[in-house]
Order: structure tokens, then C-alpha cells, then sequence
């Protein structure tokens, strides 16, 4: 590669050669894609069809060509089994002690998930799995298509000449939309998709090239009124070739298009930030940096070809034994079609034809009865047909009869053994088909990050979730701070983690608050949770959200509407945590000093509660004679004991105020042993007749943390 900028000559260059050197896998994954399709004679008979044909001496007009397609059932197969096992991908947090981590996890699984609901994930799963198993590579380009979603506004039009156009009424022409913009996620077939051919990798080609046909107006609407890229926008009749339709098994004829093609290079010495180039074989429309040095496509393929970046499809293996499959039975059919019976007759028996009636053949003999012999009916062809198909399961590792599917009445773990038992078969290529999910997933949330604006993500993650939006802005590494998993469908995982789950619940419920069980069913592996459980997981979000903004570094308030106790618990157990010491020091002041708010606080609504509750005893309702015992002076001088009455509602009063003060301890039982004392003792301070400390004003910490500290919104 020189060290330059690449020209148009290079990068024809670089195209010519991808294109020579990667010539007989394109042909192969076009055959492929036949085959699935059912096209597996065509006017372009390969070599071994011609063999096939020159084994016999049947005419050609007399030879039957029949199709037994194997092929299709096994991809199927193939493709069932792994959408059954990676149908999508959720985010999950690397670190589960870290609410730093948790909280970015919860929030770009907010954005994946609503992509790809937007972007139609499962059917585009689907279609990917496909292309894997038939062809034998897929890829995507994970791109900001600025001319997708919404009109928000329209350009003013202008002639040819540049200048702005107006009615009649002097107002401004309408001319071009302005849309909103989306991320996007485009399926590329990889026989348009080209790999340095010296490479022996995918992620080890310095350069990919994507080659697609677009129509000529829509590229001459990109470049708008620029004369020298117009010059390099004509159609070309060559070009038209890379349509390819496999159900067809022939190219598509297209008028009025012309190919471009897109060159990405990966970030390099050459190219700090990677750097691209969208072209027609006569000249570069456009080019520039990668955006956010982010490399757009995501490849995967099913069996390598070694000394060789591309992939082979199961198909390659299978392809020997269908083309025997499909001699054999068009043999048979031969065998049963052309006449090969008999005619016995011994010597002086005359036949002739006779008059003959629907679906029988009449003979007239004289002299000794003729004797049929019925030919061949390719019976003898069978027993190779059916060890021809049996073969070919095996090579392809599965059965014949093989379906995924559950058995009535069966017990639930004996599903579970058996799911796991017949996806071992496939295991290698899910993984592989997994991990490619994954990182289309990270590809997409490392742009989004970049793209996506306040306006646009607050639907996405809640109104809630609003002061949390730098925890997602800030998320500096995806594959270090989070990591993606699959959200298997299947019963293995889906009722296992059911079953797992329901278990613990039955077991433990008693010993649950619930916020956590809300937090489990929030995290089960199905169903959407988070508008029934909203109301019990509040302590538990504003708690989270309260400590993620100290740790960035601002000084969140305590509230008197929050709950102090709980609030006390979460701060006392981070204070408590492994990791505590290692955060700054201002920090760690900080969460002592909102603790002992919370304290404070605490503490000052009891004493509060108490006052009130004290100074206002009921003195209503009949007198009730009590065991409490009494001396009070009699009419001679002396003392006499008598027993003491209060009113009724005075005695009521005093119940529910022991009831009140049952439920307090058993609160205050609840949290730690210090954080018992520190209220405990306010309260005590505040019974003596003094006063509680007041409230610690805010404390500015923001400006005094070092730069290793702050986590800056990166620049759009």
C-alpha cells in the first residue's frame, strides 16, 4: 500500500484483483444458492453434469432430469436450529457489583433493544442465518443513513444555477426533505463483497469493498449539480451481471443503474482513523475519515478455506451426494417410462394388434399364447438411493426425520437433556453465528453513542433515565465495560432459567424484600416487567441513579420525600463495598456526608413524630377502670388507695402508639448495626431537650476533581 491517498486507479486495482483471485467462490456460492433453490440443472451444465449425461445412451430429448432436493431440507434444518438457539442479543453488565457498570448495561440495552425493534431484528436474524448456512458467509455494514426516518424539514429549492426559487406570492418553493436520520443496519450478499486476497483473514484485510447496483438518478440526486462527478455516472451494460437471482439460477437484466462500489480501510499507520472511498469504475464521488474511527462491517462464515479469508458452505460436502441422488432417481424414472418388457412367443404363434380400449393394450395371437416379461422398473436402483441419502445426513450430522420440537407430556428437565443432546451437533457453528450477533450488536451501540442526541434517546431509555444519560455517552469501551450475550429462545435456556428461577422464588420468597423479587422478575428471560413492577423497583432506581451521579462526580441532594431508610442502607453497604477505597477521596467524603443526611434526617422526622404524637392524647370517651392503683386523701385527713380511670380513647391512643413504636424498631432492625446507633443516637439527643445538627449545606465537589476524574460528553 502506498503511502498516499489511494486513487481511482488504485482502487480499480484493488478491485480487479479481489475479483480474479476470489472468482471461483463467487461462482460457488451463486451454485449454492441454486441448489437450495432447486435449480440444480441449468443451461450452464458444470463438468459433472455433462458426465452425468455421456454415462448413457439415453437421447437427450428422451432424458429426464429429476430432482430429489436433500439440500434444501438440510439447510432448512441447519437454519432452524440456529435461530432456535441466538434469535437476538441482550446487554448485560461485565461487572454486576459495579452500579457504574449496571447502569450503562441497563441503558444500552435500552438503545439495542429499541433499535432493533426499529431495524426488524428477527427477520433480519433470520435472513443472516440464511446467507450462513446456504451461502456460507454473511456480513453487514452498520451505518447513520441521514436520508431514513422522519421529515423535519424542507431545503428551499433553487435552479440550475444555485439560486433560491419563489412562487407566484413570493413565498419559498419546497424543494428537498430534510429527514431525522437513523442508524442502520444493511444485509450485504457476499458475492458482492470483496477481501484483500493476500490475507488469510477477515479482520487481516486492511481494505473491504462492497460493490452494489443503484439507480443512475438516485446517484446523481447524491452528488447534486457537481459536473465532473456527474461525468462518472453512466450505465454500464457489463455491470448489470452482478445481479444474480438464484431462484431464476440466471442474472437479472437492469436498465438505467450503474455499479458503485465502496472501499473501507481499517484503521491504519496510513489512516490513523480509518478512511473511505465510495466510487463508479470511472472516479471517486466520495471519500473521507471513518466516522469516530469506527470500522462499519461485521463477517462471519461457516467452514474455512484454508490459505484463504473466505468461507465454504455445508453445502460444498453435500453437493457430491445430491448430484448422485438426482442421477439415481432420474434413472428409475427412465427405467419406468421407457418400454423395456418382453415379448415371449414361441415359433409359428402369430400376434397382431387388436382393437384396443382405454388404458389397454389388446393383442390377437393364433397358436401358442405369447408370454410377457415385465422390464426393469429401476427397483434395482433403490437400495444405492436410499445408502446415498442415508450418507448424506450423516456428513451433514443429522438425521432425516430429525425435528426440533417438544414432546406432549414430556417432563420439563427430560426437554431440557434432550435440547442439549441435539444442539452439541451444531455447537460450533452457533457459537460462531453468536459471537457474529454480538458484535453486530457492539457495532451498533459504539456508533449510537456518537449519533444519537438527548431528544432522540430519552424515548429510548425513560424520562427517568434522563440524568443518566451520560453513563450511556460515556460508556468508553464497550467490550471492557459490558459484554453481550444471547437471548436464547430455546428451551435449554428459556425454561431452564424459568424453572431455575421459580424454584429459588418458592424457596425464598419468605426471605425477599420486594425489590428483589421485583429486580428478578425484571430480569426473567421473557416478558416486559417494567410498567408493573415501576412503582416497587423506585427506591431501588433512585437509590442507583443518587449514587452513579456522585461517582461522576456532582453532588445529587437528599430528599425529604425519599425513603431514609432505605436510602441508608444502599449508601452504608457502597461505603462498605471491596472497591470503596479506590474511589477519589472527595468522593468517599461525600457518600459519608450524604449518609449522615439521611441520618439526620431520619432521626429528625421520628423525634418529630414523637412531639406531635405526645402533645396531642386524646382525653375523649368514657372513664375506664384500670388495675393501676393509686393514694389519694380521704374526707378524715388520711390516704386511701383507690384504682385509676382514663378515658377510653386516651387508652387506645396509647395501644397504637406501642404498635408505632414495634414497627420503628423493627425498621430500624433492619439496618446495620452503625447506621441503628447514628439514628438511634440523634433521636436520643433530640429527647434530651437539644437539637439536631442541621443539615450539612451542599458541598461543591465537581470543580476539585482532577481531569481523571470527569467524564466529558464526546463532541458529535
Amino acid at each position: 500500500m502506498s503511502q498516499k491517498k489511494h486513487n481511482i486507479e488504485d482502487l480499480n486495482s484493488i478491485y480487479e484483483n479481489t475479483v480474479t483471485n476470489t472468482k471461483e467462490v463467487y461462482a460457488e456460492q451463486r451454485s449454492n444458492s441454486m441448489l437450495v433453490a432447486g435449480n440444480h440443472y441449468s443451461g450452464k451444465r458444470t463438468n459433472n453434469w455433462d458426465r452425468i449425461r455421456d454415462m448413457n445412451n439415453v437421447p437427450a430429448e428422451q432424458k429426464l432430469r429429476i430432482t430429489k432436493n436433500h439440500i434444501r431440507k438440510i439447510s432448512k434444518t441447519y437454519i432452524n436450529n440456529l435461530i432456535s438457539c441466538s434469535p437476538s442479543v441482550k446487554v448485560i453488565p461485565r461487572d454486576e457489583k459495579s452500579n457504574q457498570s449496571r447502569k450503562s448495561a441497563e441503558l444500552n440495552d435500552a438503545v439495542w433493544q429499541n433499535g432493533s425493534e426499529n431495524l426488524e431484528m428477527p427477520i433480519k436474524t433470520l435472513n443472516l442465518a440464511t446467507d450462513y448456512i446456504e451461502i456460507g458467509e454473511v456480513a453487514v455494514k452498520c451505518f447513520w443513513n441521514p436520508q431514513a426516518g422522519k421529515v423535519v424539514s424542507y431545503n428551499q429549492a433553487v435552479d440550475g444555477e444555485g439560486n433560491p426559487q419563489f412562487d407566484e406570492q413570493g413565498q419559498p418553493v419546497q424543494g428537498t426533505p430534510n429527514y431525522e436520520g437513523r442508524l442502520e443496519i444493511e444485509h450485504i450478499l457476499t458475492t458482492n463483497l470483496g477481501l484483500e486476497s493476500n490475507c488469510n483473514t477477515f479482520e487481516e484485510s486492511d481494505v473491504v469493498w462492497i460493490r452494489k447496483m443503484i439507480s443512475i438518478d438516485k446517484v446523481k440526486e447524491l452528488v447534486g449539480n457537481d459536473p465532473a462527478k456527474l461525468k462518472m455516472i453512466q450505465e454500464d451494460k457489463k455491470d448489470a451481471t452482478m445481479i444474480f437471482d438464484p431462484v431464476a439460477a440466471d442474472y437479472t437484466s437492469v436498465k438505467n443503474q450503474t455499479m458503485l462500489i465502496e472501499y473501507y480501510f481499517r484503521p491504519c499507520q496510513i489512516y490513523p482513523n480509518g478512511y473511505y472511498y465510495i466510487t463508479t469504475r470511472m472516479g471517486i464521488l466520495f471519500e473521507g475519515e471513518l466516522p469516530f474511527g469506527v470500522f462499519p462491517i461485521e463477517y462471519v462464515g461457516f467452514d474455512k478455506i484454508q490459505g484463504n479469508p473466505r468461507h465454504r458452505s455445508i453445502i460444498k460436502q453435500l453437493r457430491p451426494y445430491q448430484l448422485e441422488i438426482n442421477r439415481t432417481a432420474s434413472k428409475i424414472a427412465e427405467h419406468q417410462i421407457t418400454s423395456d418388457d418382453k415379448l415371449l412367443m414361441q415359433s409359428g404363434t402369430k400376434v397382431s394388434s387388436g382393437s384396443a380400449l382405454a388404458g389397454i393394450r389388446v393383442v390377437e395371437y393364433s397358436g401358442n399364447a405369447p408370454q410377457y416379461l415385465d422390464g426393469r422398473s429401476g427397483a434395482q436402483y433403490l437400495d444405492y438411493l436410499a445408502a446415498q441419502i442415508e450418507e448424506m445426513y450423516q456428513v451433514a450430522g443429522i438425521s432425516e426425520d430429525m425435528e426440533m420440537k417438544p414432546v406432549q407430556g414430556a417432563d420439563p428437565m427430560g426437554l431440557l437433556f434432550r435440547s442439549v443432546k441435539d444442539q452439541k451437533k451444531f455447537v460450533i457453528y452457533i457459537e460462531k453465528f453468536e459471537h457474529f450477533l454480538k458484535r453486530i450488536c457492539k457495532l451498533y451501540l459504539r456508533l449510537a453513542k456518537h449519533y444519537l442526541d438527548e431528544q432522540t434517546l430519552i424515548p429510548l431509555i425513560g424520562k427517568s433515565e434522563y440524568v443518566n444519560i451520560p453513563e450511556f455517552k460515556t460508556t468508553e469501551d464497550i467490550d471492557t465495560t459490558i459484554k453481550v450475550i444471547p437471548m436464547v429462545d430455546d428451551i435449554n435456556t428459556m425454561w431452564g432459567k424459568w424453572l431455575s428461577i421459580n424454584h429459588m422464588i418458592q424457596y425464598s420468597s419468605a426471605q425477599l424484600g420486594k425489590e428483589d423479587i421485583a429486580r428478578i422478575a425484571r430480569n426473567m428471560p421473557f416478558g416486559n416487567f417494567e410498567e408493573s413492577f415501576s412503582d416497587i423497583m423506585l427506591d431501588y432506581d433512585l437509590a442507583e441513579n443518587f449514587m452513579l451521579a456522585i461517582e461522576r462526580g456532582e453532588q445529587p441532594q437528599p430528599s425529604q420525600a425519599d425513603n431514609k431508610e432505605y436510602m441508608i442502607k444502599k449508601l452504608q453497604n457502597r461505603i462498605r463495598a471491596a472497591d470503596f477505597s479506590l474511589l477519589n477521596p472527595q468522593i468517599q467524603q461525600y457518600y459519608l456526608t450524604v449518609s449522615e443526611q439521611y441520618m439526620q434526617m431520619s432521626a429528625q422526622e421520628k423525634l418529630e413524630i414523637q412531639r406531635a404524637q405526645s402533645g396531642f392524647i386524646p382525653t375523649t370517651g368514657p372513664l375506664v377502670r384500670t388495675d393501676l392503683k393509686t393514694e389519694v386523701p380521704n374526707a378524715s385527713g388520711g390516704m386511701k388507695t383507690v384504682s385509676k380511670s382514663f378515658p377510653i380513647d386516651a387508652l387506645a391512643w396509647l395501644e397504637k402508639q406501642m404498635e408505632a413504636q414495634g414497627v420503628s424498631l423493627e425498621t430500624l432492625q433492619n439496618l446495620d448495626q452503625s447506621s441503628q446507633a447514628g439514628i438511634a443516637n440523634k433521636v436520643n439527643q433530640g429527647s434530651a431537650g437539644g437539637n439536631l445538627p442541621p443539615v450539612m449545606p451542599e458541598q461543591p465537589i465537581w470543580p476539585t476533581l482532577p481531569n481523571s476524574m470527569r467524564k466529558p460528553l464526546p463532541t458529535q
